[in-house]
This record gives C-alpha cells, structure tokens and sequence, in this order.
C-alpha cells in the first residue's frame, strides 16, 4: 500500500487539474465578459483562494527517500493562510514497538517544517522588504503594504499547526490511524525568514524561460508530542538515561532552491543544528514538479501569446 501512495500522488498531480476559487477578488480573476475599462478602474484587492494537488517533490539525501505532496493551500487573506501536505517513505520503515530510536523517515518528518504523514498548519505571511525595482502591472514601484504582496524580497512566513508523524505505537494503544496506519500526533510551529529574487531582470527573458525565482529560507521548527504514552520512543529505558525521543525537539533548517524552468524546482535543504545531538544532521536534495496555481503570475509574450511564469518554492 505505501509503495503504492507516491506513485497514486504523482499521478494525480498530472492528471487533476483541479484548481477550486472561492473568491474572485482580484482584477485578475475578473468575471467572463466583464470590460477592460472595469477592470482598469478596479481598486486592487487581496486575493483569497484555493490551490489543491498543486507540487509533488522526490527528496534524498541523508534520509532514505520520500515523496511529498502539497494537497491543497487556502489563502484566506493575500496574509493568512491553511497548509496540508503529506510526506510518504518509499522504503518501508519499522514500525514495531521493539525500535529503540528514531528511523531516519521520523528524523526527516521532526526536522522538515512540512513533515509528517499529515501536516496541517494555519500561516502568517507578510512582506518586509520588496525586491528593489520589482513594478505592478502599472508599471509603479511595489510596496509591502500592496493588498497583492509583491513576488520578491523579505518574507516572514510564521505557521502553527498539528504534525502526524507513523512512530512505533505501544501494543494496544488507541493512536489515531491515517488510511489504516497509526500516528502519533505533534504540535508544531514553524518561523521562517524567506529571500525571493528573481532569476533575470530582464522581464522579456523571465517570460522566455518560465523563471519564478531564487529562494532561500532559513527556518526555525519547533515540535512537541501531544501524547507521549502512544510510542515508547519516549518512554525511558533505565534510571540516568535517556528516552530515545524526546518530548519536545526544536532544530533549525537552511534551505536554497532554484527554479529550473516550467514546472521544475530544484533545492537543497540542511539542518545545522538540533536540539537533540543525537539526531544526525539532515541533508536532502529535493526535485519538485508543479503545476501553475492561483498565485502564477500571467504574462504577455512578444507575439502576444500568454504564458504562466513559474512561482517560487513556498
């Protein structure tokens, strides 16, 4: 069933162009039919939607590897936002009571921000700074207050949710189950400092070739077990030491990514430091593949044609 998951994820993502808006606020969005002079005398406004089914990933590096799933993003605001992915070993991990520490599948979903068998979080994004020189569609300097933030410079991207993570459960224990597999379920937060740059600063060849953007994160994930009686990874093994996890983990995460053009990002991820030292640093590569979404900004080509520029890793 689990080797069957990644292939069922990357399937639907090419297959379902699923894509549900529930507000058209936005000039972009406008109603069929509805003139260009409207249109033009429209006061912008933030957008709010959805994106469901939007980026699968393939990570490996120092973790055995996994693939993720981006199930669906609601911008409730341009501001606040809801988050569900999914990230599913491809390898089989142990799952008997008797695993006397963490599996590098465990390590991963702890120190990814979007870890996890199910990853649910609520988010605040806001601009800092915009990129210099960036312009609207007006063809005036953008500013962080824009009801549209820009699509370059200083983010803050702050999240809370729950993480599910598929420890090794007690026998006889009544941990929730995600499609027939138990979970044992985390809080989790996340405070992210995201720089967005763009690739060309000519706008002509960002049309040609489809570019979204450089990304570099820096992340600070925190995560603590909402019931440490469902795996005994927590529970400790003899007087003066320690349990194999601990309750509550926090660990910062670095990470570059580079949009290669249409549909393809690649990144690099690292974790420099972890609250717990036995837990291996992680490395991973990651080879993302994405379908244009409500935030893919439409351009007009030399010959008239319109084209999606690719958005930049979130």
């Amino acid at each position: 069933m689990k080797k069957a998951l990644p292939i069922l994820c990357i399937a639907l993502l090419s297959a379902v162009p699923a894509r549900a808006q529930i507000m058209a606020q936005s000039t972009r969005f406008a109603a069929p039919g509805e003139s260009e002079q409207k249109k033009d005398q429209a006061e912008p406004q933030a957008q709010t939607g959805a994106n469901l089914l939007s980026q699968a990933s393939v990570n490996a590096g120092s973790t055995s590897p996994e693939v993720g799933l981006q199930v669906g993003d609601l911008y409730m605001t341009s501001r606040w936002r809801l988050y569900i992915r999914t990230t599913l070993p491809i390898k089989a991990t142990d799952k008997s009571s008797a695993a006397s520490k963490p599996s590098d599948h465990v390590i991963s979903a702890l120190f990814d921000e979007y870890g996890g068998l199910l990853n649910s979080t609520v988010g605040y994004y806001r601009c800092l700074v915009p990129w210099r020189g960036e312009k609207d569609k007006d063809a005036h300097d953008v500013s962080c207050s824009d009801p549209k933030q820009p699509d370059h410079g200083l983010f803050l991207d702050s999240r809370l949710g729950l993480k599910f993570i598929d420890l090794p459960t007690v026998p006889e224990s009544v941990a929730p189950t995600i499609a027939d597999v138990s979970v044992t379920p985390f809080y989790t937060g996340v405070i992210t400092l995201r720089f967005v740059a763009p690739l060309y600063s000519d706008p002509d060849l960002a049309t040609e070739h489809l570019a979204g953007g450089l990304t570099m994160n820096v992340s600070y994930v925190l995560n603590r077990v909402a019931d440490r009686t469902l795996s005994d990874l927590f529970k400790v093994p003899g007087s003066g030491l320690d349990a194999p996890l601990r309750t509550f983990n926090h660990n910062l995460t670095i990470s570059v990514g580079i949009n290669l053009g249409g549909v393809t990002y690649l990144s690099l991820s690292g974790t420099p430091w972890a609250s717990d030292g036995r837990l291996a640093k992680r490395f991973a590569v990651s080879v993302n593949v994405a379908r244009p979404t409500k935030d893919t900004q439409a351009v007009q080509t030399p010959e008239g044609a319109t084209k999606r520029k690719t958005p930049s890793m979130l």
